[in-house]
């Protein structure tokens, strides 16, 4: 058994997991999907765990994401921010943090933030048009394209207004070495 500092990284990872799980069911109740991003969705790129998440981050589709919010809240998760719902749901289940970004689109073209103070801005169009599946220790999951995790991690330095952090580093490389990958494939 694994363990940094209070956290119990075995359970960390099979929580989190198992909230993949229960998201994607969930959207494809509602027939819809759900996209991995961030490392979550780096890791499903690549079809194995590179390292361990501190929280999961999944685009929803914008027209069930209020569904999807109840019935989560349904499931007993922690909904965290219930007035701040036009940006993203924050939600705590078994001490582990999701975070569900509504999107909105065409038929899976013209991807873009459905309200908020963002509303409008444009999502890189490979985003889900580009979209993968994958699996990893039995949970199946869609990923948001890697070339949109790409530029979206070479951005985010700026709109989150720091650095670029190490292991944004580390996935930008990992990330560039599978779209290399699949274009000589």
């Amino acid at each position: 058994m694994c363990n940094y500092g209070d956290v119990d990284l075995k359970n960390s990872v099979a929580v989190q997991l198992a909230m993949i799980s229960a998201v994607t069911e969930v959207a494809e109740s509602l027939k819809s999907r759900a996209w991995l991003r961030g490392g979550w969705g780096m890791d499903f790129a690549l079809g194995r765990i590179t390292r361990v998440h501190s929280d999961i981050d999944i685009f929803v589709d914008n027209a069930v994401y209020n569904e999807i919010v109840e019935k989560l809240v349904e499931r007993h998760w922690l909904l965290t921010n219930p007035h701040s719902l036009s940006i993203q749901a924050n939600f705590v289940h078994e001490q582990e943090s999701c975070y569900l970004t509504p999107i909105a689109h065409r038929n899976l073209h013209d991807p873009h933030v459905p309200y908020g103070p963002w509303a409008g801005s444009r999502w890189p169009e490979s985003t889900l048009k580009e979209a993968g599946k994958n699996t990893i220790h039995g949970v199946e999951a869609w990923y948001s394209s890697v070339s949109s995790q790409i530029e979206c991690k070479e951005s985010s330095p700026g709109w989150m207004g720091r650095p670029p952090r190490p292991k944004d580093l580390d996935d930008l490389l990992l990330l560039r070495t599978i779209r290399q990958r699949r274009e000589f494939s």
